[in-house]
């Protein structure tokens, strides 16, 4: 099997470790640029949807303010995230997801059937 690496759209972490959502993102699921999105943690992942699918309690509101997200601080610094660092945006069909540098998501490379 091959494997292709996929790489997401870098956005940089400003003062307050703000990012912008880059807007041809934020349309792919119809967010505003102060749109309220659900957020879920994981140790090094942030997943951002428009809507709550899920009540769990681990999913929490937040909001975009001008096209910009807050990442939470204790997350991005137990990431070793610091002002300046990029993260990268992944477009997926559930959300966007949030990751640091270094992590990686793959992809199997399929055969066309002809």
């Amino acid at each position: 099997m091959e494997y292709m690496e996929i790489i997401g759209v870098p956005a940089v972490v400003s003062a307050r470790h703000r990012i912008v959502i880059d807007k041809s993102i934020r349309l792919l699921y119809r967010m505003s640029e102060n749109a309220r999105v659900y957020m879920r943690r994981k140790k090094n992942l942030l997943f951002l949807t428009r809507s709550n699918y899920s009540r769990n309690l681990d999913i929490q509101q937040k909001e975009l303010s001008i096209g910009r997200f807050n990442l939470p601080v204790d997350w991005a610094r137990s990431n070793h995230i610091q002002i300046g660092d990029y993260v990268y945006l992944v477009a997926t069909t559930e959300g966007i997801i949030i990751c640091p540098a270094g992590v990686k998501f793959l992809c199997v490379k399929g055969e066309k059937n002809h």
